[in-house]
């Protein structure tokens, strides 16, 4: 389940087959509305969360009339509304979008399943005329075992458990 208005959060990540759900569940209550600078801890720890364009509150580094800008605790995206483009190019894909609210670029995401694995492929499109630096994390809260092994590489990554 994703909610393109909770910055694009991925509610769920339920296994079908077994049963079993991969996020930390969100709480019974509904969600509360996002508001843009917050502290991504002051709001519902749960689910999968993107970090873009930076992880930590800091000053834009980069040239141009964004030098020098704050930019929010873990980016601003996960606090903005993305857009729901599902259906317009595949329609087994789920798609949604957000253009950056302090810096001019437009972040997409899209997924798909693919045999038993989810596969995320992002763009980051620069839409001003300056280089753009920015940063980039995914931060999913997995509901795993104590004893769960985490392995990562180059571009991928992977829970056992």
């Amino acid at each position: 389940m994703v909610c393109p208005e909770r910055g694009a959060k991925i509610a769920s990540l339920l296994d079908t087959a077994t049963g079993r759900e991969w996020l930390v569940p969100a709480p019974l209550r509904p969600l509360r509305p996002l508001t843009y600078g917050a502290l991504w801890s002051a709001y519902e720890c749960c689910g999968w969360d993107e970090v873009c364009p930076t992880v930590a509150e800091c000053a834009y580094p980069g040239a141009g009339p964004a030098a020098g800008r704050r930019l929010p605790d873990q980016g601003e995206v996960w606090a903005l509304e993305w857009t729901d483009e599902t259906g317009e190019d595949d329609p087994a894909a789920v798609v949604v979008s957000v253009m950056g609210a302090a810096l001019p670029y437009r972040l997409r995401r899209r997924a798909t399943v693919e045999g038993d694995c989810l596969a995320l492929s992002y763009t980051l499109d620069n839409q001003g005329p300056d280089p753009l630096a920015f940063q980039w994390a995914p931060h999913p809260l997995i509901a795993a075992d104590p004893d769960a092994a985490v392995y990562d590489g180059p571009g991928w990554a992977a829970v056992v458990d």
